[in-house]
């Protein structure tokens, strides 16, 4: 071993694998100290890289006393991968049988290592080689054959398979000459020398397809060397379109020179008809031009025409130009010259195998006609197919545009001279270069006074789009200084023979127009008090945005957004405060609007936005979006308040026919979605079932308290540190003959909805007052204090004060056995007015607890300025704060800000004897939950715990 240590990694096993012995190297590279090893199975360091037939191929091997030989991955003491080289020699016993294995390693995780970067490169190459969308092969140095080639390269050359180009030359797949004159086979050798010189060598050749079609590409050869075989990587690009596009754009250039020259308009045409000569192959072409003064045609240019087709032509040219001016076959009289041309072209069409194909170029100003040879029929594919066709008529209707232009001139010049309204044409700087004189009666100056003006100076950049077409209408700004609305129609004009660019714009005085109608629609469809649109103009927008969606197969999302807790806010602070919430809100919203969308008030707290293309998800998006801009602080009149708002989303097409439609659905879907307040929901069948269910709940509740078919429950709270009862909750159940017991959160939230809020909150504390009296009445011993849930409706009701405390005399109640439960999102409307209200109550008796605590608003600011006793911990963080570490945190911070604020706690949904025990090792004051007792009726309340009086009963 000693002999060893130094140079190998050496270890000892027994024939059951356990080890025996290691030396130093096998430890540092296995991490694990000699005594960690040794009495260990040898499966201490598997990798689990290894299937079981090499390992029991392995164990074979050895006990039959030979030496094995391989490789193993291990797996070190701290995770680490490495690979050992291995050599196990068996050590026999007396009787030659195995005893115990040595096994000689070496490390060989580098070579590992070296070899799978190796073969992931060459697959990595291999799949890009061939995948690869780009024409690709490699070409022998010394045979100059290609040895491999990709899809693409045969594709390009119009094979099926790459193996077609292998052991082939280049030469072999080019024409026999270049178009420099020189040999295929010679030019292809010397740029092989040239690559192999370089390392690289760039340039351009001619291929051919396997139909002999040539073609030309650019070509990168990369010299590169593979063992000792010197290659050439070789990329093809075909770079015929990049020919074409050259030519074209020589073509284009010259006739717009010539064109800017002032050049005739055949020469200006002669170099895009040389063009296409060649693209079409010689294929003749003509163009025809008549005059926007008479209707005769003329000849522009012709080019190649055959001689039938020339010949028809100038027999077109010969006959009376009336009616033949664009060369409209339709019906006419027999006698009519336009008939006679149809002929002519009707013939011409069925001529040998060519035929005429007609295009009308230029437009209603300076119309012309092509006449066009094809060979065989359809569209011309070689200007069509290179994307040239509808540039190359661009170009012709160019031309033909300016050779009208003089024409066009004079008649401009008469019209702008003598019309009504305001022209003027000004430079892309906006200096106002030419002005008529109904534009300076309109300004109140002199034509030459205007000249020396900026477009600035008479009406402002910014404009609104008119009813008028393109007309858009600008405030413009008289001499005088007299305000004005002016309807301008803007029009870019050609550029100057010296590249200036030129509007056109022609103004006519709209003012007392714009005035009237701003004011007629500003009432029919504008909100007074936001100034957002209203539901009229929300009705209209939305039935223009489903015809556009019908026409257009678009999609349209309706989102319609109720104000949570603002009914708070208006009936506690009064309607100017309420107002000035809305316009608040309102600009707020409006400031979130994109391009395209459109908000409306709806009338209350109810808001509208159409969205127009807009999918579920997004939908769904900006529903969030809004909510959370709702949700920020609002500061008026120096006061802050917070709103919360609930979202629904109808969808078009798929929720509605109509907009009438989606507009009910979205409604109902937001109804939907103040069930969780701040929620947002998306319309569907079932959020309609569950507005019908909310309906008949509401008609059902109302005549269950006029009835007076409620219940109130008790559930008692009891105190951790000896397990006496401290108090009781009432909670208020309903039951229906046929819908069973009603969840109070579901009826709650019907009531908050239905206006039913104060009615059943008024009915809860007669009902508790008036029990409260009977235990006392009965020789019982009510408990200490009795919790009433208030809602934050109950809290914003005038009256709520005053009925309070009626009710509590008529049943000779003392307010210090009545705690109130007050939700954290009671502070959120209007926090001062909620504090000056607690305030009141304490001093009243009452003592104040908050409910639900760490689920709400919880403003540290606000909690430590409320005279509340207790703190009630949300059963949600209770349930299960012994197997959720978070609940458990949550739990013990309000426990120690309970004990810092010196208020007192309440654990409430306390299940089980193991979470008893936690909150009062916690320094929880008391508990309520199913492990001491579900809430039970008053009679059952009171013989489980108002008629006991051992603690030991009581858990």
């Amino acid at each position: 071993m000693r002999a060893l240590d130094e140079h190998a990694i050496v270890a000892v096993t027994d024939r059951r694998g356990r080890i025996l012995e290691v030396n130093e190297r096998f430890c540092a590279i296995s991490g694990y100290s000699r005594e960690q090893l040794l009495g260990q199975d040898h499966r201490i360091l598997n990798s689990g890289r290894h299937p079981r037939r090499y390992m029991s191929d392995m164990w074979r091997t050895i006990l039959r006393s030979k030496v094995w030989h391989g490789e193993f991955c291990n797996r070190a003491r701290d995770g680490r991968l490495y690979w050992v080289q291995t050599s196990i020699v068996p050590m026999m016993d007396d009787q030659g049988r195995p005893e115990r294995f040595v096994s000689i390693r070496t490390e060989i995780t580098a070579q590992k290592l070296a070899e799978a970067s190796l073969a992931e490169s060459e697959s990595r190459f291999r799949r890009l080689f061939e995948q690869s969308g780009d024409a690709l092969l490699l070409l022998d140095a010394d045979s100059h054959h290609f040895i491999e080639a990709n899809f693409a390269a045969a594709r390009m050359l119009g094979f099926a398979d790459a193996t077609a180009l292998r052991q082939i030359s280049p030469a072999k797949l080019s024409p026999p000459t270049q178009e420099d004159g020189e040999p295929s086979a010679d030019k292809a050798g010397r740029m092989i020398r040239l690559a192999l010189e370089r390392g690289t060598h760039r340039f351009e050749w001619l291929h051919c397809s396997e139909h002999r079609s040539t073609f030309p590409v650019e070509v990168l050869l990369t010299a590169i060397t593979v063992g000792k075989r010197q290659l050439l990587f070789v990329t093809w690009r075909d770079i015929t379109a990049k020919r074409d596009e050259q030519r074209f754009v020589e073509a284009s250039t010259r006739s717009l020179d010539l064109l800017a020259r002032g050049e005739p308009l055949p020469d200006c045409v002669a170099p895009l008809f040389d063009f296409a000569a060649v693209q079409r192959h010689g294929l003749g072409l003509a163009l025809l031009q008549r005059s926007r003064w008479s209707a005769g045609l003329r000849l522009v240019s012709a080019q190649g025409l055959c001689e039938s087709t020339a010949r028809h032509l100038q027999a077109l040219l010969s006959q009376p130009a009336v009616g033949c001016s664009m060369i409209e076959f339709g019906e006419c009289a027999p006698d009519c010259p336009q008939r006679r041309c149809r002929q002519y072209f009707e013939s011409a069409r069925t001529n040998g195998h060519l035929r005429i194909e007609r295009i009308e170029v230029g437009s209603a100003q300076t119309p012309g006609l092509l006449l066009s040879e094809l060979e065989g029929g359809g569209i011309d594919p070689s200007l069509e197919g290179c994307g040239f066709r509808s540039r190359w008529m661009d170009l012709l209707r160019l031309l033909l545009e300016q050779s009208a232009l003089r024409e066009e001139q004079a008649l401009s010049m008469a019209v702008f001279r003598h019309g009504a309204e305001g022209v003027l044409v000004c430079d892309a700087e906006g200096r106002i270069l030419l002005a008529n004189p109904a534009l300076a009666r309109l300004v109140g100056t002199s034509a030459q006074a205007l000249t020396r003006m900026q477009l600035a100076d008479i009406l402002e950049t910014a404009g609104t789009a008119s009813r008028d077409g393109g007309a858009v209408d600008y405030r413009g700004r008289r001499v005088d200084g007299r305000d004005a609305i002016w309807r301008a129609l803007r029009t870019p004009l050609p550029k100057t023979a010296d590249g200036v660019d030129l509007q056109l714009w022609m103004l006519a005085d709209v003012t007392a127009e714009r005035q009237q109608r701003s004011r007629i629609e500003h009432l029919a469809y504008y909100d007074p008090l936001t100034g957002l649109p209203n539901r009229s103009l929300m009705q209209e927008r939305l039935h223009e945005a489903v015809r556009q969606a019908d026409l257009g197969a678009g999609t349209l999302a309706l989102l319609y957004l109720d104000l949570d807790r603002f009914k708070e806010i208006n009936d506690g602070c009064g309607h100017g405060i309420g107002d000035q919430v809305l316009q608040a809100l309102g600009a707020r919203l409006g400031r979130t609007l994109q391009p395209g969308e459109l908000l409306a008030r709806m009338g209350g707290d109810e808001f509208m936005l159409l969205l127009p293309q807009a999918e579920p998800d997004a939908a769904v998006a900006r529903g969030k979006a809004l909510v959370e801009t709702v949700s920020q602080p609002l500061r008026v009149s120096g006061r802050s308040f917070s709103l919360g708002a609930s979202c629904g989303i109808s969808l078009y097409p798929g929720d509605a026919l109509d907009g009438a439609e989606l507009m009910k659905h979205a409604d109902i879907a937001m109804y939907e979605a103040k069930g969780v307040r701040g929620a947002v929901r998306i319309y569907s069948q079932e959020v309609g079932t569950s507005l019908n269910r909310r309906l008949l709940l509401a008609e059902r509740l109302k005549l269950a308290l006029a009835e007076g078919r409620l219940r109130l429950h008790y559930q008692p709270q009891i105190r951790l540190v000896d397990g006496t009862l401290l108090g009781a909750e009432a909670l208020l159940r309903w039951q229906e003959p046929d819908l069973g017991w009603v969840s109070p959160t579901e009826f709650v939230d019907v009531a908050e909805r239905s206006g039913l809020m104060s009615e059943l909150g008024a009915w809860v504390l007669n009902a508790a007052f008036s029990q409260w009296s009977q235990w006392q009445g009965h020789g019982l011993h009510p408990p200490e204090r009795l919790s009433l849930n208030i809602s934050a409706l109950q809290l914003v009701d005038p009256d709520f004060e005053g009925r309070l405390e009626t009710l509590r005399r008529r049943h000779a109640v003392d307010a210090r056995h009545i705690e109130l439960e007050l939700t954290e999102s009671s502070l959120i409307a209007d926090p001062e007015a909620a504090i000056a209200l607690f305030g009141r109550l304490v001093r009243a008796g009452y003592s104040l607890a908050i409910d639900d605590f760490g689920t709400g608003y919880s403003s540290l600011s606000y909690l430590k300025r409320l005279p509340v006793s207790r703190l009630k911990i949300d059963r949600s963080f209770v349930r299960d704060m012994l197997d959720n570490p978070n609940d458990q945190a949550i739990v013990e911070t309000v426990l120690a800000m309970a004990r810092a604020l010196g208020l007192g706690t309440v654990a409430e949904g306390t299940e089980s004897e193991a979470t008893s025990h936690a909150l009062a090792a916690l320094g929880c004051d008391a508990a309520q939950g199913y492990y001491y007792s579900a809430a039970l009726s008053a009679d059952a309340f009171a013989d489980a715990w108002l008629k006991q009086v051992d603690p030991a009963r009581m858990r």
